[in-house]
């Protein structure tokens, strides 16, 4: 280019497919198309500095800063490595869903995600629950040792019982939500190691 305010970037990476994005590049150039494909040939920026993208399917993005100098040529080599399985198990194993989402099965890991989080709402809500249902069966008891009258024993005697199947129940419900819960999270985990393609 003949304009002085040019400068070129060349860039090499060893692996097929690899995309780049540069920042500010709408703001210079506004009808190329984002993000760029390696490798990327005499590329004309305007002299400054610029921060680097470069990534594909199955590895670990990269980030780099070049500054690019007014009619000259700045050249790289940008070599991704591949994402790993141990990563992945980690992030599962810290979340449902995040080894998924880091190895690229975004869907996969939001269904993870997503369950867990609707899991944990639901134990929290039946935890809350127990903890009413507790206090009101303390009160029914209550009651009913300081009844006298036949009639009023009786009443009592059934209103306590009736809420002891109603604690049982809420109790059931919260361990199933937490065995569901535990499932989950462990299904995941061996999802996040077999599954994602990452082995």
């Amino acid at each position: 280019s003949s304009d002085p305010d040019i400068g070129f970037l060349t860039v090499r990476s060893d692996l097929d497919g690899v995309k780049l994005k540069i920042s500010r590049l709408k703001m210079i150039q506004t009808k190329v198309p984002e993000p760029l494909y390696l490798p990327l040939d005499y590329f004309e920026l305007k002299y400054g500095l610029y921060n680097l993208k470069a990534f594909a399917d199955g590895y670990e993005s990269k980030k780099q800063s070049v500054l690019i100098k007014q009619q000259e040529t700045e050249r790289l080599e940008i070599n991704l490595d591949r994402k790993s399985v141990g990563k992945a198990l980690k992030y599962s194993s810290y979340f449902p869903g995040a080894g998924q989402m880091y190895a690229g099965a975004y869907q996969r890991g939001m269904i993870y995600a997503l369950s867990t989080v609707a899991l944990g709402a639901l134990i929290g809500d039946r935890f809350t629950s127990l903890q009413s249902d507790n206090d009101l069966l303390d009160e029914y008891y209550e009651t009913y040792k300081s009844a006298i009258d036949p009639n009023d024993i009786n009443m009592a005697w059934d209103q306590y019982n009736s809420q002891v199947g109603v604690v049982n129940d809420t109790q059931q419900q919260l361990m199933i939500f937490a065995g569901a819960l535990a499932g989950s999270w462990l299904i995941n985990i061996v999802d996040a190691y077999f599954f994602t393609g990452l082995r």
